[in-house]
C-alpha cells in the first residue's frame, strides 16, 4: 500500500513527463533530453536510420542511371559519327588509288582530303607520296613517306620510295643511303639491284658488278641479273665474262631478243664470226621484219667469211625490210656485185 509520500513522488514524475512533451524543444535541457531520447524503443532508431538511408541511395542511384543512360547515348552518337567519317575516307582513299597513274592531281587532292577525316593509316600517307613523285614535287613526297613511318608503315618499302625518289632528283649519294637502310632490314633482290643500277650509271662498274652478284645468292632466278652484269663486262672489255653472263641469261629467259643482240656483239669481239652469225640468224627467224640482223650477217658475210652471195642477199633484204642509211648499204651492194663478177671471170 502507498503511503502519501510514495504518491506524492508520482505525480511529479508523471507531471513531468507529461510537461516535457509539450516543452519547446530549444528549451530543454540537454541532460533531460537525453534521457527522454533513450528510453524511446530500440526499433526508432533502425526505422529512421534506414529510412533515411534509404532516400539517399535512391536518389544516388537515380543520378547515377541518367549519367550512364546519357553517356551511353553520347558514346553511340560519336561511334556512328567515327563510323561515317571512316566510310567516307575510306571511299576518298580508294577513289584516289584508281586514279594515281593517270590522274595523279585528282588523286592527291582525294588523298588530302582522306586524311583530313581519317588521319591515322600510314597507306594514305605513302600513296600520297606517290602523287607527288609523280607531280615531281620531289621534296613533298619525302615528307609524306617520311609522315608514313609516324604511322608503322614498313620500313623496308618506305626507305626504297625514298631512295626512288633521291634517284629521280640526281642525289644518288642520298639514294644508295637509303637503299642500303632499306637494305639492313631485308636482302630484297628488288633494292640490291636498285643500288646496283646507281653505280652502273655513275661509272662505278666493279661496284655495280658486285651488287649484282649478291642479287645472284638472294634470287638466282632474276631473269635481268645476268643480262647486266654481261652488259658491265662488256663495256669492262671482259668479253669472255660477257659471253658466259649472256648464255646464262638465255638459258634462265629464253630467246630475249635484247640479249640476243649482246651476245651476238660479245661473239663478234671474240671473233667467234660463226657463232655469232648462228645468233643473227635467230634473231631473223623470231623478227622477220625487223632489218637490223641482215645488215649485220651482210657484213660477217662479207668481211670475214668471204660469201659475196650471202652478203648481197642480206643487204637487200636490210634495204627491202626498211633500214637506214641505204645510200651507205647501196654502196656496200655495188662492192659486192663487182666481187662476185671479178669471181665469175676468173
Amino acid at each position: 500500500m502507498l503511503n502519501r509520500d510514495t504518491v506524492k513522488i508520482s505525480k511529479e514524475i508523471i507531471k513531468t513527463t507529461t510537461d516535457l512533451s509539450r516543452m519547446d524543444t530549444d528549451k530543454i535541457n540537454p541532460f533531460t533530453f537525453s534521457v527522454f531520447i533513450r528510453v524511446l524503443p530500440w526499433f526508432y532508431y533502425v526505422f529512421v536510420l534506414f529510412f533515411f538511408t534509404g532516400c539517399v541511395t535512391n536518389q544516388k542511384e537515380g543520378y547515377s542511371l541518367k549519367n550512364r543512360i546519357r553517356l551511353e547515348s553520347e558514346a553511340a552518337v560519336k561511334k556512328q559519327q567515327d563510323d561515317e567519317r571512316q566510310r567516307k575516307a575510306i571511299s576518298l582513299f580508294n577513289n584516289g588509288f584508281q586514279l594515281i597513274n593517270n590522274d595523279p592531281i585528282s588523286a592527291n587532292a582525294l588523298y588530302r582530303e582522306g586524311i583530313m577525316l581519317m588521319p591515322d593509316r600510314w597507306e594514305a600517307y605513302y600513296n600520297l607520296g606517290i602523287t607527288y613523285m609523280k607531280l615531281h614535287d620531289y621534296e613533298r613526297a619525302i615528307k609524306e613517306y617520311s609522315n608514313a613511318l609516324k604511322y608503322n608503315a614498313p620500313q623496308l618499302k618506305v626507305y626504297n620510295a625514298i631512295g626512288v625518289t633521291y634517284q629521280s632528283m640526281g642525289k644518288n649519294g642520298d639514294a644508295i643511303k637509303y637503299f642500303k637502310k632499306a637494305l639492313s632490314l631485308e636482302r630484297s633482290p628488288i633494292i640490291i639491284m636498285n643500288i646496283a643500277n646507281i653505280y652502273q650509271n655513275i661509272g662505278q662498274t666493279e661496284e655495280s658488278i658486285k651488287f649484282y652478284h649478291q642479287i645472284e645468292t638472294v634470287d638466282n632466278s632474276n631473269l635481268p641479273l645476268h643480262n647486266n652484269i654481261g652488259i658491265l663486262k662488256y663495256k669492262m672489255g671482259d668479253f669472255k665474262g660477257a659471253r658466259d653472263e649472256f648464255n646464262k641469261a638465255l638459258e634462265k629467259g629464253g630467246e630475249n631478243i635484247e640479249v640476243l643482240y649482246y651476245q651476238a656483239q660479245t661473239l663478234l669481239m671474240l671473233e667467234e664470226y660463226e657463232n655469232a652469225l648462228n645468233v643473227y640468224k635467230k634473231i631473223a627467224a623470231k623478227y622477220p621484219a625487223d632489218p637490223a640482223p641482215y645488215i649485220n650477217m651482210g657484213i660477217i658475210y662479207e668481211i670475214y667469211l668471204g660469201d659475196m652471195a650471202k652478203a648481197y642477199d642480206n643487204y637487200t633484204a636490210y634495204i627491202k625490210n626498211g633500214g637506214g642509211e641505204t645510200k651507205d648499204v647501196e654502196s656496200w651492194i655495188e662492192v659486192v656485185k663487182a666481187r662476185m663478177a671479178k669471181k665469175e671471170e676468173q
